[in-house]
């Protein structure tokens, strides 16, 4: 049997040094380190582009079709379509940043022991060893999902899932990656060995259908209801997992189609049940649920968040990593951005989407308030916008008093927008700055006219 030669494969900028065989999938090996696949490695997004500095990657037709001949002459490519073909030097265009966790106190009830908490998210992956006794975070632990390889939002891994007979590949990684995140938590706390009293992992529909095994297919058409959608109940050792004690491990039953225990957990700790006032709950994930509600009853939507705010179907769109935009905001009629690890711009991310749109809409807001604006709500030179632009030379009787707003069509049919004014040195009337121009005066025997002289006002 001929073995495969091995190549080195260096990673800019962190200039990270990776060794795989070649024809090593480059998905594989970029996954980990911050790569993202939005479309599940089939080449139909731009999400995983990298940059070969040097060696060899083949361009395919998928790559022709998605990159411009200028990127591919500067060595862009689609990590999902290349393999390992010679020794490389890669540009990452995104780094991964850390993922944020919560340790914030909450009301329970004391028992001896040690437990975990898992949020099994699309994304990522967020494990928590607790004191049961006193309710103590004694480690955390957090992780990309490793399921992302094959799609980054629920629809594109449903499609691998069944249309691609993955789900037991899913099933199977997904165990592994909690099992090892758990032996992380035990080691990060000094506690190896100890035994776990209780593991409770929470995640929407699809990873929860995913993590027990379930079917996914009634997921993928209407009416998107669950075959099974209660709570679940397994032993370590029924997960692969060697824990001391033999803990339970339990999954928190679904509320819906695509709303999961992890919105009845975020309920729970929110004590929504418990208000008179209607009051909501918002998670804002790659699947993304709101909730409102009382004590009287909750209310309940989700929606593919992610994939609307991180990459799929907005061209630069991107997860919360180094070189997102943040934050937009507009200050002194200037759009500012702020950008996660203060480097170069790569896209945008949740929420500088929002904030841009927001931004936006304030600036149209500020100009339609400067375009309806009135210099002189008092009096205002009917002459100077009410007859084609001609003030008619300085005849003050052809004032007219409270008009303002937009004015008729100056010559050639343009409506203008007042937006300040001034008035006519020579004349003492009105002058204005108009929407398409600024406007100046020209003088003739006929009388002033205004007229544009710089664009862009």
């Amino acid at each position: 049997m001929t073995l495969r030669p091995y190549h080195q494969i260096i990673l800019c900028p962190t200039r990270v040094e990776l060794r795989a065989a070649e024809g090593t999938p480059l998905r594989d090996l970029l996954f980990e380190q911050g790569v993202e696949f939005p479309c599940g490695g089939q080449g139909r997004c731009r999400g995983c582009r990298v940059r070969v500095l040097a060696g060899k990657a083949e361009v395919n037709r998928a790559q022709q079709e998605r990159l411009s001949a200028a990127e591919i002459a500067q060595g862009w490519r689609l990590a999902c379509q290349c393999t390992v073909e010679s020794d490389l030097e890669i540009e990452l265009r995104q780094w991964d940043a850390a993922i944020l966790v919560d340790d914030t106190p909450f009301a329970f009830r004391p028992r001896p022991g040690l437990g975990v908490a898992v949020d099994l998210g699309t994304t990522t992956l967020v494990a928590q060893l607790l004191d049961l006794t006193t309710g103590k975070v004694l480690a955390v632990s957090t992780a990309l999902n490793a399921q992302a390889r094959y799609g980054a939002d629920v629809m594109s891994r449903l499609h691998f899932a069944v249309l691609g007979g993955g789900q037991q590949q899913l099933e199977s990684l997904i165990r592994r990656q909690i099992g090892a995140l758990v032996e992380q938590l035990l080691f990060a706390a000094g506690k190896q060995g100890a035994e776990i009293a209780d593991v409770v992992v929470v995640g929407n529909t699809v990873m929860h259908h995913f993590f027990c095994g379930i079917a996914a297919e009634p997921l993928t058409h209407y009416p998107f209801e669950p075959a099974e959608d209660g709570m679940k109940t397994f032993t370590a050792g029924e997960l692969g997992w060697k824990l001391a004690g033999e803990p339970k491990v339990r999954f928190l039953p679904c509320l819906g189609g695509f709303v999961g225990s992890d919105v009845l957990a975020g309920i729970l700790a929110a004590k929504l049940t418990e208000h008179d006032d209607l009051v909501g709950l918002v998670d804002l994930g790659t699947n993304g649920e709101i909730v409102i509600g009382n004590r009287e009853g909750l209310l309940c939507a989700s929606t593919a968040a992610g994939p609307a705010f991180e990459g799929a179907k907005i061209s630069m769109g991107m997860r919360a990593s180094t070189g997102a935009i943040s934050q937009v905001s507009v200050d002194h009629g200037a759009l500012r951005c702020r950008i996660i690890g203060d480097g170069s711009p790569c896209g945008l991310c949740g929420s500088g989407l929002v904030d841009a749109v927001g931004a936006f809409r304030a600036r149209r807001e500020q100009l339609d308030a400067l375009a309806a604006r009135r210099p002189y709500p008092e009096r205002h030179s009917r002459a100077a916008v009410g007859q084609g632009g001609d003030c008619g030379g300085n005849k003050a009787a052809d004032r007219e008093e409270g008009r303002g707003g937009t004015h008729p069509p100056l010559p050639g049919g343009r409506v203008w927008q007042l937006y300040r004014s001034q008035q006519c040195p020579e004349h003492r009337l009105d002058r204005f700055s108009a929407g398409e121009g600024r406007g100046g005066w020209q003088h003739g025997a006929a009388g002033c006219k205004a007229r544009p002289v710089q664009p862009g006002c």
